[in-house]
């Protein structure tokens, strides 16, 4: 019960950093020169990977890698709440990134629950060079 509460807390807080310090008008950068919203999302990406790869192990039976994470959609599910549905899509491969790829469209759900995958949505991919 303590983990689940920490994760919430955890998901929480980070929800919350991401859109309190959004900063759209000004271009302010790390040394690095990457913006801060990237920043933001790779570090959710980051921190959603152990429910990405749950959602991946419960389709394919086994994990896999991925790559080329984006967050696709993230919604508040209630006016002035800090519970949200965030919607991600990756990429798997097996091996050295050899085929067969897949496009996984995973949604996650952080609320009073905790946070889990609701959903999962797999399309193969089609490689219009071949």
């Amino acid at each position: 019960m303590l983990k689940k509460s920490s994760n919430v807390l955890l998901m929480t807080l980070c929800i919350l950093i991401v859109f309190t310090s959004l900063s759209f008008g000004s271009n302010l950068n790390n040394a690095g020169g990457e913006s801060k919203e990237k920043l933001y999302e790779d570090f959710l990406l980051t921190f959603l990977s152990t429910y990405i790869l749950e959602g991946i192990h419960d389709y394919y039976g086994e994990y896999r890698q991925y790559m080329d994470a984006k967050v696709l959609s993230i919604e508040r599910l209630e006016e002035g709440s800090y519970y949200f549905k965030i919607v991600v899509q990756v990429t798997t491969f097996v091996g050295a990134h050899n085929p067969p790829y897949g496009i996984e469209i995973v949604t996650i759900q952080q609320d009073v629950h905790g946070i889990k995958v609701i959903d999962f949505n797999h399309e193969d991919f089609k490689d219009d060079n071949n």
